[in-house]
C-alpha cells in the first residue's frame, strides 16, 4: 500500500520496540528529534486508551490509528494518508499485530541478537502485508 508511511510497536513500559518507516522517494529527511517527540506524544496518546480500543489521530495530511492489545498491552500504530480507508487501515493493522503476536509470543525475554534476527524477519513479512 503506497500511501502508508510508518508503522510502530510500543511495548507495555512505553518503549518503541519497533519501527518501519517508509520513506518515499522525494520526501524531506526526517528531523530525529522531531520524531522522538512525535513519538513520545503517540505513545501518551496510546497509553490513555482503553484496551482494544482504536483510535485515529489527523494530523494534516497524514492519520495516525493506533489500537492497543489486551493481552500483552502493547501499542500498534499505523501512520497513512487520506487515499486508504479506516476499514483499510484497520485490516492492515490488525493483520500486523496478529504478526508481531505469532512472531514473538513467549520470546520477549530472549537474548538481543535473537530478538534482532526476529524483527527482521517481522519486517519482511510486513512489508508483505502492506
Amino acid at each position: 500500500m503506497s500511501n502508508i508511511s510508518s508503522i510502530y510497536v510500543i511495548d507495555n513500559k512505553e518503549t518503541p520496540i519497533f519501527t518501519l518507516e517508509i520513506h518515499k522517494q522525494g520526501s524531506n529527511a526526517i528531523n530525529k528529534t522531531l520524531l522522538s517527540h512525535f513519538i513520545y506524544s503517540l505513545q501518551s496518546i496510546a497509553s490513555k486508551m482503553e484496551s482494544d480500543e482504536g483510535r485515529v489521530i489527523k494530523i494534516g495530511n497524514e492519520n495516525y490509528f493506533i489500537i492497543k492489545d489486551s493481552i500483552i498491552n502493547f501499542k500498534y500504530i499505523i501512520e497513512y494518508g487520506n487515499e486508504t480507508t479506516f476499514d483499510q487501515i484497520s485490516l492492515i493493522l490488525n493483520k500486523i499485530k496478529q504478526k508481531f503476536i505469532e512472531s514473538f509470543e513467549g520470546k520477549l525475554d530472549l537474548p538481543v541478537s535473537m530478538k534482532i534476527e526476529l524483527v527482521a524477519s517481522l519486517r519482511e513479512h510486513i512489508l508483505n502485508i502492506i
